[in-house]
């Protein structure tokens, strides 16, 4: 699992994926919705359990189609799906944080404090993640105009 070389590295994604996931398929099959989503819109607890349902299994696509695949295109097209896993579980934290914070239920905000805070840093690490993909998109782009310019 680990070599010489990279030591220091923590998969971390996989980790939050898994768990991300399943709080939302036990959220949905205990039918217990964990905030009042339907104080913000009446559909958005329905966006946000299918963004949590879709994002994380087509994390998985993504991460086989750029280490895996064999076809031609494949690692650029799993960069752009990794882009949407990646967007779609930023947007459904963000979601939930923002719920959170603006419902009006949870009127004492101190007591949900540190919660509050491991969400900051998970939607930080999130959006850290969509940057390096556009930034993977980006530098397999250019590297593949380079080539078709040198031949």
């Amino acid at each position: 699992m680990f070599s010489e070389n990279d030591w220091h590295r923590v998969a971390f994604q996989p980790v939050l994926y898994l768990f991300m996931w399943a709080a939302i398929v036990r959220v949905i099959v205990t039918q217990a919705e964990p905030i009042r989503f339907d104080a913000i819109s009446p559909w958005l607890y329905g966006v946000w359990a299918a963004g949590g349902i879709v994002c994380a299994p087509l994390a998985g696509v993504a991460w086989y189609l750029i280490v895996k695949s064999r076809w031609r295109f494949g690692s650029l097209f799993g960069c752009y799906l990794r882009l949407g896993a990646d967007v779609g579980m930023l947007l459904t934290l963000l979601a939930f944080h923002l719920v959170r914070v603006m419902c009006h239920q949870c009127h004492n905000l101190e007591e949900n404090i540190f919660s509050r805070y491991m969400i900051a840093s998970l939607l930080m690490f999130l959006l850290s993640l969509v940057v390096r993909d556009l930034w993977a998109i980006v530098s397999i782009t250019v590297i593949a105009k380079r080539i078709d310019r040198d031949g």
